[in-house]
């Protein structure tokens, strides 16, 4: 979904006295109900046991009071350092919420609008070109429809990075060389010179390009670099002190390694720029597709600000109104109404939304990145959980279970008359 201490036993603080982050994101919860969450506990502490996965840290909030606060395993594959339930994650994929909420601060603001052609702030954007041939033949023509902020943030924009069915705009994005451009104004640009392989709102595909595009029209609009617009917009007010493009130096010792397995089921190191330079900037440009670092605490209370309309601790950051937006499905024109990945869920602005699940689900609002880092909000059981790892699935055989279904399932089964959501 992007590019892309711990405890041999289990450390469990099922009471929630400890806050998020000064101060406390609420008062403890009724202990009846974080005694029924041992289940979920014990699920991911059997997998860091069995050494499918070297760490998890786990949080789960219900109307703003944390009910399971747990990490098991360790930081580092050598197993000298046992992780902690501040450590810290490269999040990937979940930046791409963060990036949609930028834009929506602009947008209640009035300095921009959702349906607003991109081409409007980024002029290089202003005539899209959808490809029509092939490549031997290759042929464009004008797009049928604007490129709006809003086909960036639900990714119908028509780009075609990575996508099988349009090998050769794939091919097209791989040669603009995207992964080197030294700014969001340079990948933008890059970007633009490559041919749309769809009309603009017609299909969903899941890539990083508009993410980029959409931060680079924060900044154009902004008048600001896009890390220091999170900075002042979103991180410092939610106090998300441990969140950003890069870890400061005297904090990367907290930074979980990232693994994955070999073809017998081994953990291994994952070979890739990344892992050999932890807390570094993982692209020389401000990767709002999944650039981030951050900590279960730190984004639980992002997922949280979200959650309460908005707000969080006295700071606002969106309105209810655009939080209900953003958590809206935004491919209900399409048939089916559903993302790529899944034939329950839509996407919103930044995330999927829950469609085909039993009623007290619908409508939740979720995501992971490429490392099995997770988080689910659901509006209407009042429910946060974030899910943190560093394990990069090789798709082979041997792999193990995916942590976020078992877990999200066993959480759901400790509430009451509560559904799991799948």
């Amino acid at each position: 979904m992007a590019r892309m201490n711990l405890w041999a036993s289990m450390v469990l603080a099922l009471s929630a006295a400890a806050p998020l982050a000064p101060p406390a994101v609420a008062a403890p919860a009724a202990p009846a109900l974080q005694d029924r969450l041992g289940e979920a506990a014990s699920f991911l502490h059997a997998a860091t046991k069995r050494r499918q996965y070297l760490g998890v840290v786990a949080l789960v909030l219900q109307d703003g009071k944390v009910v399971l606060r747990a990490s098991y395993g360790w930081r580092d594959l050598a197993r000298t350092e046992r992780l902690q339930a501040d450590d810290i994650f490269r999040v990937y994929s979940m930046t791409k919420a963060v990036t949609a909420v930028a834009v929506l601060t602009l947008v209640e603001e009035g300095k921009l609008r959702l349906d607003d052609p991109v081409g409007t702030y980024l002029p290089e954007f202003a005539q899209p070109q959808v490809f029509v041939g092939d490549v031997n033949a290759p042929a464009t023509r004008p797009a049928r429809a604007p490129l709006t902020i809003r086909a960036l943030l639900s990714h119908t924009a028509g780009f075609a990075s990575g996508y099988e069915r349009h090998t050769e705009v794939a091919r097209r994005f791989n040669g603009a060389d995207l992964e080197h451009a030294p700014d969001l104004a340079a990948y933008a640009a890059r970007a633009a010179r490559v041919p749309l392989a769809a009309d603009p709102g017609t299909q969903f595909h899941y890539d990083g390009v508009p993410s980029e595009v959409a931060a680079r029209i924060v900044e154009v609009v902004s008048g600001q670099r896009f890390d220091r617009f999170l900075q002042r917009r979103i991180f410092d007010p939610l106090r998300m002190a441990d969140t950003g493009f890069e870890v400061a130096p005297a904090q990367r010792g907290r930074i979980a390694q990232l693994t994955t397995s070999t073809p017998s089921g081994e953990l291994a190191p994952m070979p890739v720029d990344e892992a050999a330079a932890p807390g570094a900037r993982l692209f020389p440009y401000l990767c709002a597709s999944g650039g981030l670092y951050s900590t279960a605490p730190d984004y639980a209370r992002f997922a949280q600000m979200l959650l309460n309309g908005g707000e969080l601790d006295g700071a606002r950051i969106l309105t209810p109104a655009s939080v209900r937006e953003m958590m809206r499905n935004q491919l209900a024109h399409l048939d089916p109404p559903t993302n790529e990945f899944s034939t329950t869920d839509g996407f919103g602005l930044g995330g999927a939304v829950v469609l085909d699940a039993p009623p007290s689900t619908a409508g939740a609002f979720h995501w992971g990145g490429a490392a099995g880092t997770h988080y689910l909000i659901d509006p209407r059981r009042r429910l946060v959980l974030v899910l943190m790892t560093q394990y990069v699935r090789p798709n082979l055989p041997a792999d193990p279970p995916a942590l976020a279904d078992g877990f999200y399932t066993r959480v759901y089964d400790a509430l009451p008359d509560r559904p799991a959501p799948r």
